[in-house]
């Protein structure tokens, strides 16, 4: 830590140095702790980051890549619009079920949870209409297995700039939640 500062404002300014700015969207992209020890402080922090950081924007999206830290950690506490997406399979459903118990267990305070199915074919397989049911999961939003996406996603290469997909682009224009943000 440089000397003058104290350990918040180097954590802070560490922080914004790792923001990635580019038109239309900034990116910060945390790894997870692992281990035994306390996440107290560095949550505290993360949390106090993460609130000053939502006043500036209209929208901010965390993506958890299927784990439930930033939940449970509670690093975000009032969440307009919970995104719990899942591929199109039964383990995955589940998994949004477990994410939707954990929010009700820490009463986060979310308006709107939407449960989305990803890479889903034309008609969701018997089993995972089931599991849904099951689980009491009544309403999903389907965004379709597209060939072109698929790849990108096994070739670890990035979307932003190279959306040519007639039915990922068709998908994002008729679907009503999407829509409603006023995204085209």
């Amino acid at each position: 830590i440089p000397p003058g500062m104290n350990k918040q404002v180097y954590l802070e300014y560490k922080l914004n140095e790792i923001m990635v700015e580019s038109q239309g969207l900034d990116l910060i992209t945390m790894g997870r702790g692992e281990g035994p020890e306390c996440y107290c402080y560095p949550n505290l922090i993360l949390k106090t980051f993460i609130d000053r950081l939502a006043e500036n924007y209209a929208y901010m999206v965390m993506d958890n890549e299927a784990g439930m830290e930033h939940l449970s950690r509670r690093t975000t506490q009032n969440i307009d619009e919970l995104l719990l997406i899942s591929d199109h399979s039964v383990k995955g459903v589940r998994t949004v079920a477990r994410i939707k118990e954990l929010v009700s267990q820490l009463k986060l305070m979310v308006k709107k949870q939407l449960v989305i199915i990803n890479f889903a074919p034309a008609e969701l397989d018997p089993l995972v209409t089931k599991e849904l049911s099951r689980l009491g999961i009544d309403s999903v939003i389907t965004i379709p297995l597209d060939e072109e996406v698929y790849e990108y996603d096994l070739r670890q290469k990035p979307l932003l700039n190279h959306i040519s997909s007639d039915c990922l682009r068709f998908s994002c224009r008729h679907n009503q939640y999407i829509s409603s943000l006023g995204m085209k």
